[in-house]
């Protein structure tokens, strides 16, 4: 798959900024060839999504999420600037 000539020429030739788009951003349509597919699939993947799904529904049965509050008790409405990041802050 990875070796496709059409699709990334030259395959066996070390060429990072084939993964990369012409105005520098990160291509990442194929993120998912890093764990394999088939036969040769990571052997952790599906240990690492079960236990990822496990931490989650725990963390969502054991806390309450809810929005900050201030010193006065009213809720502090979320900053999305860095929400691209994954995370807010």
């Amino acid at each position: 798959m990875t070796r496709n000539e059409d699709e990334y020429p030259e395959p066996h030739k070390f060429k990072p900024e084939r993964f990369f788009t012409e105005s520098g951003e990160l291509d990442d349509r194929d993120r998912v060839l890093a764990y394999g597919f088939g036969r040769r699939i990571c052997v952790g993947k599906h240990l690492a999504s079960s236990t990822l799904w496990i931490t989650i529904a725990s963390v969502l049965a054991c806390f309450n999420i809810e929005k900050c509050k201030d010193e006065l008790g009213n809720e502090v409405e979320i900053n999305d600037d860095f929400d691209h990041l994954g995370q807010v802050l």
